[in-house]
């Protein structure tokens, strides 16, 4: 907040001035101000003197340090991610840090199940404070399920085929394809999608008549 100082003058009204970079409220410059009052976000940081003189210009100094905000970084393993995954946000530039989950620490491990933004307050050696976010998305996993005639004649085979539409499918037998030839057995793929999520498929079984 803008400080206002408070001065007691015998000789009465006097004027505060400063050196260059202070901004005063009053007179919206470093000079002539009748108050004294500082606005602090529009002056720039450094050691500043402010200077009172009054109607019999007999002066006093003051000195005022206006400190930087620290400047918060945070960084992540993996800004986005899978349903029921997890990632490691780290938040540095501060001290001290506050987090919008509860969480003090510097780096935190978080599990959001739908897209969420985390945001950490960082309070420097100055107790100086400022914020940074970090939205982490959550992708859902694929549905992924196996279609095909579950019943063949002594001789002959059936086709199992995934889901259509992902980039790539493991079935329990080895192969890679999206449709399979098989005998009797039970059979389960894993599909994964094009963010990376991967499910796995109820078992199919197969009978040979």
């Amino acid at each position: 907040s803008d400080p206002t100082p408070h001065v007691k003058n015998n000789a009465g009204a006097g004027v505060f001035s400063s050196t260059s970079g202070i901004v005063f409220v009053d007179s919206g410059s470093n000079t002539g101000s009748s108050t004294g009052q500082i606005d602090i976000s529009a002056s720039t940081v450094a050691t500043h003197v402010i200077t009172y003189t009054d109607t019999d210009a007999e002066t006093a100094t003051f000195t005022l340090n206006i400190n930087a905000l620290p400047t918060i970084v945070i960084s992540t393993t993996n800004s986005s991610i899978c349903n029921g995954a997890s990632t490691t946000l780290t938040a540095s530039g501060a001290s001290g840090y506050s987090w919008s989950n509860g969480e003090t620490t510097p780096a935190i491990t978080v599990s959001p199940t739908s897209t969420t933004t985390f945001t950490v307050t960082g309070t420097d050696e100055n107790g100086c404070t400022n914020t940074a976010s970090q939205s982490i998305t959550v992708n859902a996993l694929p549905t992924v399920e196996i279609s095909g005639t579950l019943t063949y004649c002594a001789g002959a085979t059936t086709t199992l085929t995934a889901t259509a539409g992902l980039s790539s499918y493991s079935w329990s037998t080895g192969e890679t394809t999206q449709s399979i030839d098989v005998t009797a057995g039970s059979y389960t793929v894993t599909g994964t999608d094009s963010n990376g999520c991967s499910a796995t498929s109820s078992p199919a079984t197969v009978t040979e008549l």
